[in-house]
């Protein structure tokens, strides 16, 4: 079993859902924001690693099937935009916690520090999303075909 393709879509459910959040606690800024923020980082925190790393059983899959031949570019270049999601998510955590806390929260810096945060890792996993995509549904990346039935059979 390949647990990449149920897991890939948690972290673009969670970051949207985060940045449309930030957009909806910056028009209104009265709404108690902590406990939703805290939720949706801390998923963003279990899934981006285990979607990351349970990438490995989908290259192994992609390998495995055998029935359609995939570009190496292809695969390094979703790899590649897949590292900086996995190392996005650090300062977004930092800045995320920190925008959650009552001394420093309020701070304009940690603010807009927090905002580009989620911008970036929001743009990152859509890249990544994207070019995932691309490997299963252009190129049919870990997609096996169905066996046809011989004359003797």
């Amino acid at each position: 079993m390949n647990p990449h393709p149920p897991l890939s879509g948690f972290p673009i459910a969670l970051l949207i859902l985060l940045g449309g959040g930030e957009l909806l606690w910056l028009a209104f800024p009265r709404l108690n924001a902590r406990p939703v923020r805290t939720f949706l980082l801390s998923g963003v925190l279990l899934f981006v690693p285990l979607t990351y790393f349970s990438g490995y059983w989908g290259v192994d899959a992609a390998n495995s099937a055998k029935v359609f031949e995939v570009s190496a570019d292809q695969i390094a270049s979703h790899q590649t935009t897949s590292k900086l999601l996995l190392l996005s998510i650090l300062p977004l955590i930092v800045f995320g916690f920190l925008r959650n806390s009552p001394d420093y929260g309020n701070s304009l810096t940690i603010r807009g520090l927090y905002l580009l945060a989620v911008l970036l890792s929001l743009t990152l996993c859509a890249v990544t999303s994207n070019r995932g995509g691309e490997l299963v549904f252009r190129y049919g990346a870990a997609v096996l075909a169905e066996p046809r039935l011989t004359a003797q059979e």
